[in-house]
């Protein structure tokens, strides 16, 4: 009890300073709070809230076979078939989906501990909603450079997945064989997605607020940047929209709100934090090359005059709807005999 005691006194008295500098500087942390609120509002619990009930709701059906995509899938990662829907999942909806279906799988029984970490570690993804959307047309004022950073971070995350089959031991391998199948639920479906979606959007809040303060801060303008940047992606984007490279890093990288968004996730599969963020800096390194490469081949002249940085999570386009679709057709195409589209 008294090796606690300093820790306790020094969380206090960081809670102390913290309430302190909200009162003081009560008129921008209304504003960052308020910008929170509509982000959350207007477009996070409409456009991602879908997504999280039909993830919930494929999570608690079990057992079966599966189709081709899952076994392509599992030969590629080595790891079970079941993953196939997480790892999908997080390309297609966005930062939480992987972790929140991974976490859930490995609390069906379905994988073990090993695998959901594994694929903790690589089922992250900025979603094409907002890259093309959100950081592209909004931020850079360029569909073709959101379309490059949704990219360079799908590709990553792929990589990343393919690599770490090769440091697994062998008994990670091995698929988990399920023998109980149990029934979906709609109402816990919908249940299990308001409570993620009540920590998704506290954290958006409290980021937003936290980035108003910073800004107003007598740091040094590029070290404010660059800790805005660490901390919410959507600023931090609009912080170093000048550089594509960067913004595959900082897309890649996720920062502190999306990791306390997925965090209890991580803890139920017990992923060491330490573990976590050096991929995701990792992560970000390589997502920074694969973007370089892309534009140099591929070269795009990107606008920068817009200075706004109100930006939409998910604004849907044709574009964006046609690669939704194609994800959702690979579902059906893996579908057989009626079942779910990953079984058999």
């Amino acid at each position: 009890m008294k090796r606690n005691a300093p820790i306790h006194l020094n969380i206090a008295v960081l809670g102390f300073a913290a309430g302190g500098l909200l009162l003081y500087f009560s008129a921008q942390t209304k504003q960052g709070i308020k910008a929170g609120l509509d982000i959350c509002a207007e477009t996070l619990i409409p456009s991602l809230f879908p997504f999280l009930c039909l993830a919930n709701l494929m999570m608690l059906k079990t057992g079966g076979g599966y189709g081709f995509f899952s076994r392509l899938f599992s030969r590629f990662f080595s790891l079970p078939p079941v993953l196939a829907k997480a790892y999908l999942f997080s390309l297609a909806g966005g930062y939480p989906l992987g972790a929140i279906m991974t976490a859930g799988l490995y609390k069906n029984g379905e994988i073990s501990k090993k695998q959901a970490q594994r694929a903790s570690l690589f089922c992250f993804c900025s979603g094409p909603a907002f890259c093309i959307s959100a950081v592209g047309e909004n931020i850079c004022s360029s569909k073709t450079q959101g379309i490059y950073l949704f990219l360079s971070c799908a590709l990553s995350a792929s990589i990343t997945g393919i690599a770490l089959r090769f440091f697994s031991k062998s008994e990670e391998k091995r698929l988990v064989k399920i023998s109980v199948a149990k029934k979906s639920d709609f109402n816990s479906a919908v249940e299990n997605s308001i409570h993620s979606m009540l920590n998704m959007c506290a954290v958006v809040i409290i980021a937003s607020a936290a980035v108003y303060l910073i800004k107003i801060s007598p740091l040094n303008f590029t070290l404010k940047k660059y800790i805005i940047c660490a901390l919410e992606v959507t600023n931090g984007c609009a912080q170093v929209k000048n550089n594509p490279v960067i913004l595959a890093a900082v897309l890649s990288f996720g920062g502190i709100s999306v990791f306390l968004q997925i965090k209890r996730y991580l803890d139920e599969v017990n992923l060491p934090y330490f573990k976590y963020f050096l991929f995701r800096f990792l992560n970000s390194l390589l997502s920074a090359g694969i973007c370089f490469l892309i534009n140099s081949l591929f070269p795009v002249s990107v606008q920068t005059a817009k200075e706004a940085v109100s930006v939409k999570y998910f604004s849907f386009s044709a574009p964006l709807s046609a690669l939704l679709l194609l994800s959702f057709c690979v579902f059906i195409l893996d579908n057989k005999k009626g079942r779910l589209f990953f079984e058999k």
